[in-house]
């Protein structure tokens, strides 16, 4: 009863304020048509109405409530039932609900029960001078057929299985369910048969199903603070918790792949690339794009996920783009980017491979990965040479007046240091920026993505594998180093 309390007192405010509108006609459902009128139900009532629109007209049956309305194929009668039990799971219902078949006459006003049956009569289907329908007279329900000159009903299917339900007429034919398959019966043979519908099963790989992703695993970010970490696999972003908590899909997109996924340390802007070869920032706030710069070149058998510029890095202070890109001459580039000037820098030689740049924390330098060490090794048949292991970790000091990144060791007494060198504002000279380069001392490898903390530089390395800018072949397991600036010594993370 509070149900229903609640239910009308929503009403009542509804109506008192005028935003509730009681109108019979707003629900219009059950429609047939006949040459020049449409019949439908609304309410309890049976509704007819002009084919162009305009008032619809009551008819005078109102004392259930109707359903199904069919016309006679002259248009001058229609059957119908005054109740609707077709959806309820009685069986072999005979109370005060059993439904009957009614012929309303539109020329003498004049309704007439043609079923008289204290079970179930239902769903009428005017076909030619006969009304057919369903019933359960023999138990279950079948077809039977109402002749209007003979007044004689006639028992048109026999099922002894199952009930039929939703029935449907057209023409000589009818259609309807039994046993959850669907079935045609030709008036003219009186026969039934099953129509054979197949419904093809999903794919096997298109199926739910629950799959560990530790072996899927394409991609991560770490959270700002530490705490959680961004995990690609298979299409979807998950954020897991560091030691406690839950793992969340943040996407939750089975029908999509989502890739890329990073964490923004404040939301403000966010680079990225597509297959023209250029590379934007979207600034989130006012959702203004940007293009940076675009690629004139690149290689042939370039991955897919490798587009031409797409190892970009962020200034300190989000006012510069470090990136690479090929050159005229073929050659890997490290370019800077200013969003105050709108303007791209050249910064490195141009003479190498030159990639994978990153700033450092205090922005005093940047960080690139260098393919410039040459060590042939000859072949022991052919006179021939190969280069391996051809990639180095360098810096660039990012201010004229800059201190290197490995700065000349002097111990002194703490007396005689009278005036520490205070750190400036951040800027870049960009004049002559490609002579302050320095290498760190790493004997060459094949180094790898690149990242740096306050105190120390994080890198990939392996000696065994194919290794070039292009990495196409599929990289073997490496080793996670890191490189202390202040002790100069290079540790196995993992």
């Amino acid at each position: 009863m509070r149900t229903f309390h609640k239910i009308s007192v929503v009403i009542l405010a509804l109506l008192l304020t005028g935003n509730l509108k009681l109108n019979a006609q707003q629900f219009m459902r059950f429609p047939d048509i006949s040459e020049n009128s449409v019949v439908f139900t609304s309410g309890e009532d049976i509704w007819t109405a002009p084919l162009e629109g305009g008032d619809a007209r009551r008819l005078t049956i109102h004392d259930g409530q109707e359903r199904y309305p069919k016309f006679s194929p002259d248009g001058k009668m229609i059957a119908y039932n005054k109740v609707g039990t077709e959806n309820r799971t009685w069986k072999r219902y005979t109370g005060g609900l059993a439904q009957e078949i009614y012929i309303y006459n539109f020329e003498n006003n004049v309704e007439e029960n043609i079923s008289d049956f204290k079970g179930t009569d239902r769903m009428p289907m005017w076909i030619g001078n006969t009304v057919y329908f369903v019933s359960d007279r023999d138990r279950y329900l079948n077809i039977y057929a109402y002749n209007t000159d003979s007044k004689e009903i006639t028992q048109v299917t026999s099922h002894n299985d199952y009930d039929v339900l939703r029935s449907s007429a057209r023409k000589d034919k009818i259609v309807y369910e039994k046993g959850g398959k669907i079935w045609l019966l030709d008036i003219n043979t009186k026969k039934s048969s099953e129509i054979n519908i197949k419904i093809n099963t999903d794919a096997p790989e298109t199926r739910p199903y629950i799959k560990n992703l530790v072996d899927n695993i394409q991609g991560f970010d770490i959270s700002p603070s530490g705490i959680r970490a961004l995990v690609v696999a298979r299409g979807e972003v998950f954020s897991v918790p560091k030691s406690s908590g839950i793992t969340q899909n943040l996407s939750d997109n089975c029908g999509a792949r989502d890739k890329d996924a990073v964490w923004s340390n404040n939301g403000q802007k966010i680079v990225f690339a597509d297959q023209t070869l250029r590379c934007y920032i979207l600034d989130v706030n006012s959702k203004q794009v940007t293009e940076v710069d675009q690629a004139k070149y690149e290689n042939v058998d370039e991955s897919l996920y490798h587009k031409a510029i797409y190892d970009y890095s962020w200034s300190p202070d989000s006012k510069y783009l470090a990136y690479s890109k090929m050159n005229k001459d073929n050659v890997y580039q490290i370019y800077i980017y200013s969003l105050e000037n709108k303007k791209v820098y050249p910064v490195s030689d141009g003479l190498f491979y030159d990639f994978n740049p990153v700033f450092t924390k205090d922005g005093e330098h940047l960080l690139f990965v260098s393919d410039r060490r040459f060590n042939p090794t000859f072949c022991d048949i052919e006179w021939e040479m190969v280069y391996k292991d051809v990639a180095g970790i360098y810096a660039l000091t990012l201010k004229k007046d800059g201190e290197s990144i490995l700065p000349f060791k002097n111990d002194i007494e703490k007396g005689q240091n009278k005036s520490a060198k205070q750190a400036s504002a951040f800027r870049i000279d960009f004049e002559g920026l490609e002579r302050r380069i320095e290498a760190l001392p790493l004997p060459a490898g094949n180094y790898r993505d690149l990242a740096v903390n306050e105190s120390n530089i994080f890198y990939l390395n392996s000696e065994d594998g194919d290794y070039n800018r292009m990495d196409y072949r599929e990289l073997g397991p490496r080793t996670l180093y890191s490189y202390s600036f202040e002790s100069r010594e290079e540790k196995t993370v993992i």
